[in-house]
């Protein structure tokens, strides 16, 4: 019963991910949000608010696409439709509402790499259930984020401004880099299942 269910998921896994370009995209998006939230101060909410909102609304509508689009194990997990969701809310939540608090800008954006941090973590252990390299890295860089996103959360302007900007700007750069692996694991998938599991796998 378990290996016919593990061969299920494993054929599940092999299906093409179509447009799987669109997370590259998104996921350059995301590093250069926080790359440029790094050289604004975060006084101006107003520009921050919109770059930050935009690369967000970018995250999920790419997820979402190569969720509907294709039939792949990994594209369609219910974790990664939620994020897209999540992303495409927020975003559309920080580009129409340019007059957020100083208080509440931040707090937003820990919200949202928390979430990104749980998402990662539960990639790494899909990972990890194929026996796929970097996995454990992934599941690293998704504590990693986590920790990033609850000092943020946590009493952010106890440790300066400047502080908080820096670990904004880490977090995206950081949540960026894992989806562009991503977007690359998502394309070269069926060679990593097939290179590391079919033959490995005996089935009844």
């Amino acid at each position: 019963m378990i290996q016919g269910n593990l061969f299920s998921k494993i054929e599940k896994a092999q299906q093409v991910v179509k447009h799987w370009w669109i997370l590259t995209i998104a996921a350059v998006a995301i590093i250069a949000t926080g790359i440029t939230v790094l050289f604004y101060p975060l006084e101006s909410f107003l520009i921050l608010s919109i770059i930050m909102g935009i690369g967000i609304l970018l995250s999920g509508i790419s997820e979402l696409t190569i969720a509907i689009t294709s039939r792949n194990w990994f594209a369609t997990r219910s974790w990664n439709i939620i994020g897209g969701i999540i992303d495409i809310l927020l975003g559309i939540l920080l580009c129409s509402h340019i007059g957020i608090s100083a208080t509440l800008l931040p707090i937003l954006i820990g919200l949202w790499l928390m979430t990104r941090s749980f998402i990662i973590i539960s990639l790494g252990s899909d990972l990890n259930l194929f026996l796929l390299k970097g996995s454990k890295w992934t599941i690293f860089c998704g504590i990693v984020l986590l920790l990033l996103s609850i000092t943020i959360i946590i009493q952010p302007f106890k440790v300066g401004i400047p502080f908080i900007t820096a670990l904004v700007s880490i977090g995206f750069v950081l949540a960026g880099i894992i989806m562009l692996a991503f977007s690359f694991q998502l394309r070269n998938m069926h060679t990593y299942i097939k290179r590391n599991i079919i033959e490995d796998v005996d089935i009844d």
